[in-house]
């Protein structure tokens, strides 16, 4: 092999290993599936796992994959309008729950892909909402959010699956691991005799 082959062989490894040849934007439907990846999530985003795990690219995802070092965490904060929250909630308590409680504040659903514990890639979608909650109608199952919050908190989920699909750093952590490990080998299927 001739010198100047040699560089251009380094050159192309080094540009294949720094990301240059990772498209900018991918075709969801070509987007190449990542490893195996451990779901973890707060009570709100339990429900996201059956819709985001039938998206191409977290199809080996899995609540029991406790040995992958690669993680798909979801939680949902809350940052409450504090000086209305103690009127409305003593005024509720005053009135024996006559009036309700009204909260208002900023809710964010948060996603992170994380490896070994280090995050990769996080993405936030956060909207306000105002809930007016009735003390004698037993514990808020809406997260603080209302039923339209609620609506909104599953809605993030076709969000995030479309910003992960073209999500550069998620591509190349599919392709670097193919390269070291080889892309996997599809479900073999029974033969009917």
């Amino acid at each position: 092999m001739s010198r100047t082959a040699a560089q251009l062989s380094g050159l192309l490894l080094a540009a294949l290993f720094s990301g240059a040849f990772v498209p900018a934007a991918a075709d969801p439907v070509s987007v190449q599936a990542l490893p195996a990846l451990r779901f973890s999530a707060d009570a709100l985003s339990s429900g996201f796992y059956d819709q985001i795990q039938s998206a191409p690219q977290f199809q080996k995802m899995s609540r029991e994959a406790y040995g992958s070092p690669i993680e798909l965490r979801i939680y949902h904060t809350w940052r409450i309008n504090r000086g209305g929250a103690e009127a409305t909630g003593l005024l509720a308590a005053a009135t024996l729950g006559l009036v309700p409680e009204v909260s208002s504040g900023d809710h964010t659903i948060v996603y992170e892909v994380l490896v070994n514990g280090v995050l990769v890639s996080s993405y936030k979608y956060s909207k306000s909402f105002t809930h007016a909650h009735n003390l004698w109608s037993g514990a808020d199952k809406t997260f603080g959010m209302g039923k339209g919050g609620v609506e909104w908190a599953k809605s993030t989920v076709n969000l995030f699956l479309k910003d992960a699909a073209t999500d550069p750093k998620l591509i190349g952590l599919a392709a670097e691991f193919d390269y070291y490990f080889g892309p996997q080998p599809p479900a073999a299927t029974p033969a009917h005799t």
